[in-house]
């Protein structure tokens, strides 16, 4: 497999994946927002102290993000 090839999958991928938050209705994150977006420390000790839920919901009022955003990014800090 090429570079090439792989920069053209990677363009397959990226239509499925704006097809399918179309289809769905559910908004697509800005991922530009994203990785300027720091997680605070109170998140991220809140994740550290296994409390997932209270992390997501500290993480979604601070980055103004979608649930599944949130889950996505706290699940990666430890993931």
């Amino acid at each position: 497999m090429t570079d090439r090839d792989v920069y053209e999958r990677l363009g397959e991928l990226e239509r499925l994946v704006r097809h399918l938050y179309k289809q769905t209705g559910v908004p697509m994150p800005d991922l530009q927002a994203l990785v300027s977006t720091e997680v605070s420390d109170n998140v991220r000790q809140l994740a550290a102290s296994g409390n997932k839920i209270a992390a997501i919901k500290a993480y979604r009022n601070e980055a103004n993000v979608d649930l599944a955003t949130a889950n996505k990014v706290i699940d990666s800090l430890y993931g």
